[in-house]
């Protein structure tokens, strides 16, 4: 009936290279398909097939998908013993199983925060805090890594995407002295103009006989306020190539 799909088959691997429906010996509808290799298939369409009442089934299935797809069973696992008394156990103790839930559930919320605020108080992790009127939002900080080693560049760029100015900071480089020596560990940044890039070159040296690597860390702050970064970022650093 011109827009309805009565069948779908899948054809071998070769390619179609004629195709011919019609009747063919007392059945009307059949169809012969030759393929490139010389294969000849003939395909019959079923005599019980009513094709004036498909596009009627196809309509009723499209309104009541929903309903015949409950009707298909699902694939389910055999019932064992040790399914049936799973589930007489999860019926008796319900509400305990749920409060041990509830319990780890707690538990495990309060150790990630107190493992937060351990890497906080020992400033193994990045912060951003609002600080002495600096949004630390204002600023955008990145890094890029210059060199394959023993010597690096940290290649580093700020800028403000704030309304003020910002003024009087200090980039410091946090490093375990055994892997690296960097001669400038301090950067002075007098004044950040909105909108306008800022980059800054910081040289590092990996001081490790193996050329192993360790992060970096880079903080910002206040020559105000020293005793406490508003802002701080880890530099994942790469493995040297230490020179003989």
């Amino acid at each position: 009936n011109n827009n309805q799909q009565i069948h779908l088959f899948k054809t071998s691997d070769a390619c179609i290279t004629a195709m011919k429906f019609g009747k063919y010996g007392r059945e009307n509808a059949s169809l012969i398909l030759l393929n490139q290799s010389g294969c000849l298939s003939v395909k019959i369409l079923s005599r019980r097939i009513d094709i004036k009442n498909i596009k009627n089934e196809h309509q009723f299935q499209q309104n009541n998908a929903a309903l015949l797809e409950q009707q298909i069973p699902l694939n389910l696992p055999p019932i064992t013993q040790l399914y049936l008394d799973q589930e007489i156990r999860e019926k008796e103790n319900a509400e305990s199983m749920h409060k041990i839930w509830q319990k780890e559930i707690v538990k495990f919320r309060l150790h990630i925060n107190n493992e937060y605020i351990n890497v906080l108080k020992k400033g193994h992790g990045p912060i951003a805090n609002h600080y002495h009127g600096v949004n630390p939002n204002n600023l955008l900080l990145n890094v890029q890594i210059i060199g394959l080693g023993p010597w690096f560049t940290l290649q580093i760029t700020l800028k403000n995407i704030g309304q003020s100015c910002i003024s009087r900071l200090r980039l410091i480089a946090w490093y375990d002295d055994t892997f690296y020596a960097v001669p400038s560990p301090i950067i002075h940044i007098p004044f950040l103009i909105p909108t306008l890039q800022y980059k800054y070159n910081m040289k590092m040296q990996c001081i490790e006989p193996n050329g192993n690597c360790k992060a970096v860390q880079l903080a910002i702050i206040d020559e105000n306020h020293q005793h406490f970064p508003f802002m701080t970022a880890i530099i994942d650093m790469p493995i040297a190539d230490v020179t003989e």
